[in-house]
């Protein structure tokens, strides 16, 4: 795993802690000046990465040291999720000393990585237990913990107990186009994840498999529509799933315009 993979791992499993924890408002927990830096962030990729989407929730531009300083301020309430606040502070550190490390232009070392990749792994299994004692449902079925189309239009750790969300890309295709999603999901079995991709009608367009996975939708005319949908399913490879055919999914949402040629 690439340092840059784990360390996105461990943030990602981080942002979900304090959004269970928090789920009135994390924003209580950090000032007034950090939450205009957050902001002055936000809006900073928006301009560089115009004309793609960027998230709006403010959460997903912390760094790993700002999420660090919301959990310890409450470790009462981190505790049954990570565990000793000593042991999170060592592990912490080293996070912190591998993330600065490419920025300096010092490559990690064969031992620093596979270290990086261990504390990514333990915060995993501890989240996901977590996750497993809030529901009984939580101990036998995977979750979805982040799917981004190549327009940069996201979703974050959706509630699978509620319907499954639709994110509007606000993008025009035309048939013949292609765009791309990025997953990431966990089981807390430690089953195989397998990912679909079905359009309006269905149909399966693609298919993964893997905790971190890639999906393609070929734009085709039967997809030509107003306000078109594509479905990202994920399942385990056990028998039994938590919505009988599947796990939990997200929808996105698309124009899909005529070819030129047929206006």
């Amino acid at each position: 795993m690439e340092p840059s993979a784990a360390i996105a791992i461990i943030e990602t499993d981080l942002r979900a802690v304090v959004r269970s924890l928090y789920p009135s408002g994390w924003t209580a927990r950090v000032s007034a000046e950090e939450l205009e830096e957050l902001a002055k962030r936000r809006d900073e990729e928006a301009r560089r990465r115009a004309p793609v989407s960027v998230p709006t929730d403010l959460l997903a531009y912390t760094h790993f040291y700002e999420l660090r300083k919301i959990l310890e301020s409450d470790w009462g309430s981190v505790a049954p999720v990570l565990g000793k606040k000593r042991e999170f502070e060592v592990w912490a550190d080293q996070v912190e000393d591998f993330r600065n490390a490419p920025a300096h232009s010092r490559e990690l070392l064969w031992h620093e990585r596979a270290l990086l990749e261990g504390i990514a792994g333990l915060f995993r299994v501890r989240v996901t237990k977590y996750r497993s004692s809030q529901g009984r449902d939580a101990m036998f079925y995977p979750v979805i913990e982040h799917v981004v189309d190549s327009f940069g239009s996201a979703v974050d750790a959706p509630n699978p107990d509620e319907l499954p969300p639709t994110v509007d890309s606000q993008a025009t295709l035309v048939p013949g186009q292609t765009v791309q999603f990025r997953m990431r999901g966990t089981d807390p079995q430690g089953r195989e994840l397998i990912w679909e991709l079905r359009s309006d009608v269905m149909t399966v367009r693609d298919s993964a498999r893997g905790s971190e996975a890639e999906l393609t939708w070929e734009v085709l005319d039967e997809d030509v529509r107003a306000r078109c949908f594509v479905e990202i399913r994920l399942k385990s490879s056990g028998v039994y799933h938590r919505r009988s055919s599947h796990d939990q999914a997200v929808n996105f949402e698309y124009r899909v315009d005529p070819p030129p040629e047929s206006t």
